[in-house]
């Protein structure tokens, strides 16, 4: 869709609903996701304009970022808006079925995390019937040392780039296991990067047991982190670590759906 074709359309771009509505509508006109700069291009709006109204959609789940590639995409909240208003049409993002099909098979919360300078944000989390001491909506971010997810990303940075982390993250300890002496926990992320997996026992809440394994590119660059997490008293560390060949074998088809959204 051409800037011209945007300005043909019938919505005012006067107001902040108007550029919102505008933005949409450019969307759902691509077949792939689009930069924030080209969001700008097409809207006539400045880039910090585009970018703050990007940011306000993704935080509420509107909006989310390709792992992969960055680009803007629509998130989870809007699918389901367009789902209940297609009468149950299939448009969520094909990813989402990975990983509800995951659920199903391995009865545990599945969850698919980003991370963005250091900082790792809910992609898409399904739920399972489970009284987990936490809910996080799409869009949380994690902590890094006392997750799977974040220890995973830790564990795959090059050495420098991940001393350079660690001197300015704060191992602050959020229960009685959670890592927080900088020698021990650099000897614990060798083990993760060793062993291609990440466990968690009761670092982050008490009672949770989790695993996770990266998503990788054909590179081996790291995309995105898939978990799964219960308590452990329906679900034994043993049990998930048991899992880590179906998380792995997720983990690669989720990597050929956004190599093929990309493409």
């Amino acid at each position: 869709m051409t800037r011209a074709m945007v300005e043909e359309t019938p919505l005012s771009r006067k107001s902040a609903v108007g550029n919102l509505l505008c933005l949409l509508d450019y969307l759902s006109s691509l077949r792939r996701g689009a930069s924030v700069v080209q969001i700008g291009d097409a809207l006539g709006l400045s880039r910090s304009q585009a970018h703050r109204i990007v940011k306000s959609l993704t935080a509420e789940g509107v909006l989310s970022r390709h792992p992969r590639s960055g680009s803007v995409i629509f998130g989870p909240r809007m699918a389901g808006i367009a789902l209940r208003l297609l009468g149950g049409s299939s448009i969520r993002p094909l990813w989402h079925t990975v990983l509800t099909t995951l659920v199903d098979e391995v009865g545990a919360t599945c969850n698919l995390v980003v991370y963005d300078r250091c900082v790792g944000t809910y992609f898409d989390r399904i739920e399972i019937n489970w009284p987990l001491p936490v809910q996080f909506r799409v869009g949380s971010t994690i902590p890094l040392h006392c997750t799977v997810g974040g220890k995973l990303y830790l564990a795959m940075l090059p050495r420098a780039e991940r001393e350079a982390v660690l001197d300015a993250l704060p191992l602050n300890p959020f229960t009685a296991r959670t890592h927080t002496e900088r020698n021990i926990f650099e000897q614990h992320l060798a083990t993760v990067a060793a062993q291609g997996y990440a466990i968690n026992e009761g670092e982050f809440f008490p009672d949770l047991a989790a695993v996770g394994v990266p998503v990788c590119d054909a590179d081996n660059r790291l995309v995105a982190t898939l978990g799964m997490q219960a308590p452990l008293a329906r679900l034994s560390l043993a049990d998930a670590q048991d899992q880590v060949p179906r998380l792995q074998r997720a983990a690669a088809q989720l990597m050929a759906v956004f190599d093929a959204q990309d493409g």
